[in-house]
C-alpha cells in the first residue's frame, strides 16, 4: 500500500444566521397586490411571521481574511490490482453463473454458467485496472462569504387548504463576495 501524507489550509466555515425575511403567504384576495408586507414592515414583525436566512461563512481575521486551519490527509496511491479486481468479478459471475444455469438448465448447465460467466468477468474486471496509475490532483475552491442584501417578492396565483389566492413568496437576495481561494487535494486514477 502506497500512502502519501498531504499538508493543506482550509477556511474555517460556520453556518450563519444572515437575517430574517417575511415568511411566504396566502393572501385571499382576488386580485394580486405587492403592497401587503413592506421592507419596513417586514423587519418589524414577529418571529412568527418572517423567515431565517442561514448561508455558510468564513470566520474571518481582524483585517477580514478569512481564518485557515491546517489540515492533514493521507492519500492512497495504491493502483488497482488487477487479480484482486478479477477475483471479486470471477466471483460474483460464478455465482449468477450458476444459478441462472441451474434455472435453466441442471447440474451441468450451472457449472458451465457458472465457470463461464467466472471467466468473462474476471477477465474483464482485470483487463479494466490493468495498467492503472494513481496521482495527486489538486483543485481550487474559492473562499466565498454571503451577506442578506434583500429579497424579491413574488406573487402567483394558488390553492391552500381549499383557499384560492395569490401566493406571496419572499426569495433572499444573498450577496456572494470572493475572499480567496484554497486547495485540497484527492487521488485520481489513470491509464
Amino acid at each position: 500500500m502506497k500512502v502519501e501524507n498531504v499538508t493543506y489550509s482550509e477556511p474555517i466555515i460556520q453556518r450563519t444566521l444572515l437575517g430574517r425575511k417575511p415568511a411566504n403567504v396566502l393572501n385571499d384576495s382576488a386580485i394580486a397586490t405587492r403592497d401587503f408586507v413592506t421592507l419596513g414592515e417586514a423587519d418589524a414583525q414577529s418571529v412568527q411571521n418572517t423567515q431565517s436566512v442561514w448561508g455558510d461563512v468564513p470566520l474571518k481575521n481582524a483585517d477580514g481574511t478569512p481564518q485557515l486551519r491546517t489540515v492533514k490527509a493521507d492519500l492512497d496511491l495504491t493502483p488497482r490490482s488487477p487479480l484482486k479486481y478479477g477475483l471479486i468479478a470471477a466471483g460474483i459471475g460464478a455465482a449468477v453463473g450458476a444459478v441462472t444455469g441451474w434455472a435453466l438448465f441442471d447440474k451441468v448447465g450451472a457449472l458451465a454458467g457458472g465457470l463461464g460467466l467466472a471467466a468473462l468477468a474476471g477477465g474483464g474486471a482485470a483487463l479494466a485496472v490493468n495498467g492503472d496509475q494513481v496521482k495527486v490532483v489538486w483543485s481550487t475552491h474559492q473562499i466565498v462569504d454571503h451577506q442578506l442584501v434583500g429579497y424579491h417578492e413574488y406573487v402567483g396565483p394558488g390553492e391552500k387548504d381549499g383557499r384560492r389566492g395569490y401566493f406571496h413568496r419572499f426569495v433572499p437576495e444573498v450577496k456572494e463576495t470572493v475572499l480567496g481561494t484554497y486547495q485540497t487535494p484527492k487521488a485520481v486514477h489513470y491509464k
